[in-house]
């Protein structure tokens, strides 16, 4: 017995199959949508707000695609040995009139910390006041733009720079450092003002260093950059004001009309010193 199929049922066939190829195609775009929806999300910032009095006990890291903006009058308390680490993006926006206060909760923090992660990021802080501090703000390989910084009585170092920074420096006000561990202290890094080191190259304009115990300006590793308007007080020394400093000088070689010239200087000197 042999059916024939008429149109009408051909017809009917084929417009089945058309709606069980988009039920499939329907049910395989939502199992993708899920994914698509993960990967969006993964690519994207997110950004935090900070005001009023923020107590960290624990420290606090900013993430690699994180923002951290901390407004004006806003007081950070650290808990001891904790610090605040920056892999993504900081931004401390204080003003003259409301500078952001960094302190610890109880006994000494580490400060701000910038890893390498966050460079050309456009991290900057402004007006900020670092107290109660071990080490103030510390700089690997990043580049973030300080303005109007106060650090007060740092035990190791105020400003520290490693890794290649190139951090831009505006108006850095450093006072006191390393009291509370002088005579104390078995390592000699302590009581250091800014140090740049590890072919680090900052540009510094502007700098006030009162009363640290071993130095006020620490270059070491290779380092450069471009330092102006230094005003350096220590204890043991005068005041010392500098428009400009150059931080490598390689020594010139010693020619024979050199040579002659000294010569010639200490002989005047001998006679001079015989006649009085």
């Amino acid at each position: 017995m042999q059916v024939r199929l008429t149109s009408d049922s051909k017809g009917s066939q084929k417009a089945e199959s058309r709606r069980a190829l988009s039920l499939v195609f329907l049910l395989l775009l939502a199992s993708l949508m899920p994914l698509a929806a993960t990967a969006s999300t993964s690519t994207t910032r997110s950004t935090t707000v900070w005001s009023g009095t923020v107590v960290l006990q624990d420290g606090y890291t900013v993430g690699i695609q994180d923002i951290l903006i901390v407004q004006a009058g806003t007081t950070i308390q650290l808990g001891n040995d904790k610090d605040l680490t920056v892999d993504g993006r900081l931004s401390i926006q204080g003003t003259a009139l409301s500078p952001v206060v960094l302190e610890s909760i109880l006994g000494k923090h580490d400060g701000i910390i910038f890893n390498q992660s966050s460079q050309g990021l456009g991290s900057t802080i402004d007006n900020l006041s670092v107290e109660d501090a071990e080490w103030g703000v510390t700089i690997y390989g990043s580049d973030p733009v300080l303005t109007n910084v106060k650090v007060i009585n740092a035990d190791r170092v105020a400003v520290d720079l490693f890794d290649g920074a190139t951090p831009r420096i505006y108006n850095l006000r450093i006072e006191g450092g390393g009291q509370d561990l002088h005579g104390a202290s078995t390592s000699w890094r302590y009581g250091i003002g800014l140090s740049v080191g590890a072919y680090s190259a900052p540009i510094v304009d502007g700098l006030v260093a009162n009363g640290l115990i071993t130095r006020a300006l620490n270059y070491w590793g290779n380092s450069g950059g471009m330092l102006s308007l230094l005003l350096i007080s220590e204890p043991t020394r005068p005041l010392y004001t500098s428009y400009a400093v150059l931080c490598l000088k390689k020594k010139k070689k010693k020619t024979k009309k050199n040579k002659k010239k000294q010569k010639k200087t200490k002989k005047n000197k001998k006679m001079y010193h015989n006649t009085q």
